[in-house]
């Protein structure tokens, strides 16, 4: 990351061709369209995990309690991944990164996915989008179909052109343009510019046009340096010498040479999370804010709010920090809070969902909203019945992680697949590219997330029965996301590389997401853009 649905799948009849140009076919022609039924607005904040933010604390997030007085909160929103970059792709085509496939640092999403902005421009509302991580970069294709789409890190021109000089001479341009980067996005505080963005996008609409506002927070990612008076809003009481800052590459905090790698006091540590939640309770600050603007707008009505985050953050539950780690519930659950348009308070309190969802849901969901009918190429289900009092059947949900070679470029790559309920869930570490007939098993672990919801316990060999059942339906969705996958257009992997990762390699090193700052290897192209084969349940369970 970066500081700085609508239908099941067998009810998706064709999907083959280019998606993306029959929407915009249709939206260009003489067709009738009906007309937008609602303004939209997203707000992602990056990196907050479901228990940092329930939309009923007052003391963390007064701003988004209010608004939440008119909405519903799922309790069991999962991501498909535990960083930025996929979670947000899925966000914005509707499929999980299991069918997006935007696995890899230097992987953009396909042309021919049609993307949020692209659906909803063709449908003729003003759309404009602020980021500010450069995960989310326009080269990435989050930018696609957007009238304006805006870079809210402080040093915003000084990057761009760092980006440009890069690209065209590479060399020791190419690190020097990595340092600005490094300068200009996890060491910064961003929420402030991302509000004036904002409210200079919601200016320029046209009066007499639907909205639909896309606003990504970066700062509760690390490095944890909330402005005052948030930086002591939580732990005004410490007196030691612990910060936020270098969070990542401070030894006081994680040595990775020692066999439990924790380093920082259960003190210390308590100070840190309160730093994090003293990072929340600034963006709902800013987000107060864009708030009274809309009001002032008269956007605030007829408006469908979706706000969420892509992934959490590790705080040494699994024996780690930070994210994109692993896919425990500390880094897949996440805060999701919907507001359906003309919805007013309730007397009682938020009304609150337990159904398991996905971030894939939530395009659909919008299109719903809007008075679209079901988009075809989508995974995830409207949320519409849920927000509504109503039910609907249960779905697991299928998260994936790369975690990139285990030893040089060449060799195997290593992938984390994760099958949750609302039940059980099991993990399995997989090796890929080791043997011709598809990925090998390495470790799976099976939880009870009833008994167990820390996922503290794996049960393993013991509970054979148990695992052999949850590995056969687990297998099913498997199976049921190969079948939807082979419908979907896919562009040839060569054409889905980006420059952002390789000219950019020292600002994922500094968020701690690894990589050699002066060596930055070309973009990975094995990572698979369709899920795997099948595989069986090896009678000997590996740990």
């Amino acid at each position: 990351m970066q500081r700085p649905h609508s239908q099941m799948p067998e009810a998706s009849s064709h999907l083959g061709g280019s998606l993306l140009g029959a929407l915009l076919i249709s939206a260009c022609t003489g067709n009738p369209r009906t007309e937008p039924a609602c303004d939209v607005v997203i707000i992602s904040i990056d990196t907050v995990r479901a228990d940092a933010l329930t939309f009923e604390d007052r003391k963390v997030s007064p701003h988004l309690c209010d608004l939440a007085e008119r909405g519903v909160i799922f309790d069991q929103a999962i991501a498909g991944s535990s960083w930025t970059l996929p979670s947000h792709a899925e966000l914005f085509t509707g499929l999980p990164p299991i069918l997006h496939g935007v696995h890899d640092d230097g992987r953009r999403i396909d042309p021919l996915h049609a993307t949020l902005g692209e659906r909803l421009g063709a449908l003729g509302m003003h759309t404009a989008g602020v980021f500010s991580g450069w995960f989310l970069a326009g080269a990435y294709g989050f930018g696609r179909g957007f009238d304006s789409y805006r870079c809210a890190l402080t040093d915003e021109p000084a990057a761009d052109q760092a980006l440009a000089n890069a690209l065209d001479a590479g060399g020791t341009e190419a690190l020097w343009a990595r340092d600005m980067r490094g300068f200009a996005s996890h060491l910064d505080v961003s929420s402030d510019r991302v509000v004036e963005l904002a409210e200079q996008a919601i200016l320029e609409a046209p009066d007499d046009q639907r909205l639909a506002l896309f606003v990504h927070f970066f700062d509760p990612h690390h490095d944890f340096i909330p402005p005052s008076p948030f930086d002591t809003h939580f732990d005004p009481e410490y007196e030691g010498e612990m910060t936020g800052e270098g969070y990542w590459n401070n030894p006081s905090i994680f040595d990775p040479t020692l066999d439990s790698g924790r380093i920082v006091s259960d003190r210390d540590l308590q100070h840190l999370r309160a730093l994090y939640q003293g990072e929340i309770a600034w963006v709902d600050d800013r987000i107060g804010d864009l708030m009274a603007t809309l009001e002032a707008a008269g956007r605030m009505e007829n408006t469908l709010f979706i706000v969420l985050s892509d992934h959490g953050e590790e705080f040494f539950e699994h024996g780690n920090r930070g994210h994109r780690q692993t896919l425990y519930d500390e880094v897949l659950r996440v805060p999701l809070l919907v507001v359906p348009p003309r919805s007013s308070k309730s007397e009682t309190g938020p009304l609150h969902s337990t159904r398991q969802v996905a971030l894939c849901d939530l395009l659909p969901t919008i299109m719903d909203y809007v008075g679209s009918p079901a988009p075809e190429g989508c995974w995830g289900r409207t949320l519409r019945p849920l927000v509504e009092g109503r039910d609907r059947p249960a779905r697991a949900v299928v998260s994936h992680l790369g975690l990139g070679a285990a030893h040089g470029s060449r060799a195997p790559l290593r992938i984390l697949e994760s099958y949750r309920s609302e039940e059980y869930k099991l993990i399995r570490r997989l090796q890929w590219g080791a043997d011709p007939l598809g990925p090998q098993l390495e470790a799976i672990e099976w939880f009870d997330l009833t008994a167990d919801p820390g996922e503290e316990v794996p049960i393993q060999s013991g509970e054979r029965a148990q695992i052999a059942e949850t590995w056969a339906v687990a297998e099913a969705e498997f199976e049921a996301l190969r079948r939807f996958a082979a419908q979907l257009p896919h562009s040839p992997v060569d054409e889905l590389t980006t420059d952002v990762t390789r000219i950019f390699m020292h600002e994922l090193a500094g968020l701690g997401y690894g990589g050699n700052e002066l060596d930055a290897p070309e973009p990975e192209n094995r990572w698979p853009v369709r899920p795997g084969p099948a595989l069986p349940l090896p009678p000997v369970l590996p740990r």
